[in-house]
């Protein structure tokens, strides 16, 4: 039985500017449960959770109470609650990442950085979650744009460039940034759903057209007409060592699991109430004058801030519950850390600390779900049709050349005068544009008193800027019409 909350229609976005807060976090643990989909047994696969230590714990003491898990995330102490907004008490989780060797058949669970949920909406049109409000999004990585994102690539270990996986890189990168995005459509009635799933849906972008730079427009389907706020999830590993990764339910999808334990007029009011053209998830956008934050002062210039590591995570680390919470001696004693063998698997298999009944442990079901080996993943290599494109480039050029060439000997074309005047030009703009595309955040090298500035209050630096990215957008329109890039 899933409750039902009161039925809102919410108008399409006007095309205003976005609104984005972004929120940090440390994992609370890692445990083979899932409170939206298993309450009252162990889940399928081990899960990394975020937020209050509260709601990790699955089981329900009323279990036909929709309201009763919002209720205890709500009820929880901001002193054990891993985020960073005292206001948001909400539940993340997503499938933990593990690190495989073949050699030895051994999982150990890759070691997390800092994870973040960006909420990015459009200001007084947008409906916050009811109170009660769960979802799962993820299961289609097209509509969720999950990625994994590398920094400073560097080749993986002689002996250790398998895998199976074609979401997790084989290469080394001093961080690895994966991030998805949820369902931000809701049907209006239901607060949640069989598999977390059919209330909500993902929306179709629409972007702007002529010279409005506003956040891109989102239609949501007739079949769930209500706009809620986006969530973005990301999550960092540093360093990310390489080899074969791999998600705990053995795919290469990134899927997450979210609870809302927002209070839900404090949330409305916070949407209705801050503007801060934070149209997509950026990391200088707080609303902190609606929100109260644990890890003040927050920083939002970025010429004068630094949102990365080591700065960011160790002002994380000072507000995290003094107590660790304990799974193992009080909801799932299951080694989670370095697993020998096979990833513990079975939706049930297994008992919940406390349980005197229900399905033992079974060993050979995690192995009978085990995904069956694909061979060795190879990633597709473009450098063929980069060769190719770079042929047809080259032949554009010289027929370009030719047909000027043509036109100054029959006298309609330019002084060569004047096409050098020209091509000057055009260098110096050029590297005014490379100048301000290499650092941002400038200083007048004339004026000593002159203020950092950034490209968007400098009328000078937006003009390049927009030229170049209309240069750049019209060349790859032609180009992809052309069939020389995709």
């Amino acid at each position: 039985m899933f409750a039902k909350s009161a039925i809102y229609v919410v108008a399409p976005f006007a095309g205003a500017g976005a609104t984005s807060v972004k929120m940090d976090y440390l994992p609370i643990g890692f445990a083979r449960v899932d409170p939206i989909l298993s309450q009252d047994c162990l889940s399928d696969h081990v899960h990394t959770f975020y937020g209050p230590q509260s709601g990790v714990e699955p089981r329900r003491l009323n279990a036909s109470s929709e309201l009763e898990f919002h209720a205890r995330l709500i009820e929880t102490p901001v002193e054990e609650n891993t985020g960073n907004v005292e206001e948001n008490k909400s539940m993340y989780w997503h499938p933990t990442v593990y690190k495989y060797d073949r050699n030895s058949d051994t999982y150990t669970r890759a070691l997390m950085a800092q994870s973040s949920a960006y909420y990015v909406w459009q200001t007084g049109e947008t409906k916050a979650f009811p109170n009660g409000f769960q979802m799962i999004g993820g299961y289609d990585p097209e509509l969720s744009d999950a990625t994994a994102s590398c920094s400073d690539p560097l080749p993986c270990d002689e002996d250790d460039c398998y895998t199976e996986n074609s979401f997790f890189p084989r290469n080394k990168c001093s961080e690895l940034e994966v991030s998805m995005r949820m369902p931000s459509c809701w049907d209006g009635v239901s607060i949640n759903s069989p598999g977390g799933t059919g209330h909500v849906a993902y929306g179709d972008f629409t972007w702007p057209s002529g010279d409005d730079e506003s956040f891109p427009d989102i239609q949501c389907p007739d079949s769930h007409p209500v706009k809620i706020p986006q969530i973005h999830l990301f999550f960092r590993i540093s360093p990310y060592h390489g080899g074969w990764h791999t998600f705990s339910d053995g795919s290469s999808i990134f899927h997450a699991d979210y609870v809302s334990g927002w209070n839900e007029t404090t949330l409305q009011t916070l949407l209705d109430n801050c503007e801060n053209k934070g149209d997509g998830a950026q990391p200088n956008h707080f609303c902190e004058d609606h929100l109260t934050f644990r890890d003040t002062p927050k920083c939002t210039n970025e010429c004068l801030c630094d949102f990365a590591d080591p700065i960011l995570l160790e002002k994380i680390h000072a507000f995290q519950p003094a107590t660790a919470l304990d799974i193992h001696g009080t909801i799932a004693d299951e080694e989670t850390e370095v697993i020998v063998g096979n990833l513990p698997r079975g939706t049930c298999n297994g008992l919940l600390v406390g349980q005197t009944s229900g399905n033992k442990y079974n060993a050979s079901l995690s192995a009978n779900l085990k995904p069956p080996s694909t061979g060795e993943y190879v990633p597709r290599d473009s450098s063929e049709d980069e060769d190719e494109s770079e042929d047809d480039l080259d032949d554009l050029d010289d027929g370009f050349h030719e047909d000027h060439e043509e036109e100054d000997e029959d006298g309609s074309g330019e002084d060569s005068e004047d096409h050098e005047e020209e091509h000057e030009e055009d260098e110096h703009e050029e590297d005014e544009l490379t100048s301000f595309d290499e650092d941002p955040c400038y200083e007048d090298s004339h004026e000593d008193s002159q203020p950092v500035i950034s490209p968007k209050s400098s009328n000078a630096a937006s003009d390049h800027l927009a030229f170049g990215v209309v240069a750049f957008g019209s060349l790859s329109l032609w180009l992809r019409e052309l069939g020389l890039i995709y």
